[in-house]
């Protein structure tokens, strides 16, 4: 999705590229380091097709200012449910404390590089909390043991391995 287009020619590629074909959301948006903002017009268009879920990468070039601004963007598009991916990069702690907060944001898993980021992520949010493993960078197979060992068996694994994620995306 191309961030520098104006407001109606987003939600114009939004109505012929997303919904025409049927998509149930958008990703993964890349706005450079400090430039959150820009994805404005595209929770806009979301907002305008009933409410379709956008990822935002969570890594570098993403900061902590841009995490702040994708939260206040969140509070203001409440129909748009907005993915942070990638645990919020390095800035994993703000990413968690700002998805607890906001009851339309959601954070993907993939990347973490610690382990107690994934327990505090869904310790805190488990129902907002969605598996992912960045492949073809990060193994699958990892990242579902990485779940696996900091959750016991049962809804909340189940949610956050896959439940979650097909609520979110109309697929459930």
């Amino acid at each position: 999705m191309p961030l520098d287009l104006p407001g109606e020619q987003i939600s114009a590629v939004i109505e012929r590229e997303v919904v025409g074909r049927g998509l149930c959301g958008i990703g993964e948006l890349t706005p450079p380091p400090g430039q959150a903002a820009r994805i404005e017009p595209v929770l806009q268009a979301c907002t305008d097709q009933g409410g379709l879920p956008v990822v935002v990468h969570g890594f570098a070039p993403t900061t902590a200012d841009d995490l702040r601004t994708l939260a206040e963007l969140a509070r203001r598009y409440p129909r748009v449910p907005l993915v942070v991916s990638q645990l919020g990069g390095l800035n994993w702690m703000d990413a968690v404390e700002l998805v607890r907060d906001i009851p339309t944001m959601y954070l993907e898993l993939s990347t973490a590089n610690i382990i107690f980021a994934v327990r505090l992520a869904i310790t805190e949010i488990p129902e907002r909390t969605l598996f992912g493993s960045d492949a073809p960078y990060g193994d699958p197979l990892l990242s579902r043991s990485t779940v696996e060992r900091v959750t016991t068996s049962g809804e909340i694994r189940d949610r956050v391995l896959g439940a979650t994620a097909a609520t979110l995306f109309g697929l459930a």
